[in-house]
């Protein structure tokens, strides 16, 4: 089963590999990566990555059309016109679903001030949001992620979910 994950990317290079194990480790075998203007050296790790078979290294399309902003928006745009995910098959496990939808829990950085690159990111950084949004005194819904089949007619791929031309 083929499992993509598309990842734009920026001034990431300490965290890379343990990024990539980790996704790795919970079913993702397909990594499509944008970079730009990285300084740090993650453009040359996700080069070698790339040269190794092991993830798929483009440059963001803003920086090659030179905007200097919407880089998400312009991998997205991109990623619409990718072949290579059509062939993504995560719902060839659930054949009845067209959309997969997950509540989105951001971590934070549990009190830590300075990270040890010695130690794994997900030891050090281990505290989350609260599941309820009762004790930030908010009643807005929290965020959700969404993954699509290839085949649903969507106008465009967004951030957190596709953007459909018709109800479903």
């Amino acid at each position: 089963m083929r499992i993509t994950a598309i990842k734009p990317m920026k001034n990431e290079g300490p965290f890379i590999l343990e990024w990539l194990a980790y996704h790795l480790m919970i079913g993702i075998n397909d990594f499509v990566v944008f970079t730009n203007d990285c300084e740090d050296g993650t453009d040359a790790i996700l080069e070698r990555l790339d040269e190794l078979g092991l993830v798929r290294d483009l440059p963001n399309p803003s920086c090659v059309r030179e905007a200097a902003d919407g880089h998400n928006w312009a991998a997205m745009s991109y990623v619409d016109a990718m072949p290579r995910l059509r062939r993504s098959d995560l719902f060839d496990a659930v054949p009845n679903a067209d959309f997969i939808s997950m509540n989105q829990l951001n971590f934070g950085c549990s009190g830590v001030e300075t990270y040890d690159l010695d130690t794994m990111l997900m030891d050090q950084f281990d505290r989350s949001m609260h599941k309820s949004n009762q004790p930030y005194g908010w009643n807005r819904a929290r965020g959700v992620k969404t993954i699509t089949r290839g085949s649903v007619p969507f106008d465009r791929m967004g951030n957190h979910s596709p953007m459909c031309r018709a109800k479903i």
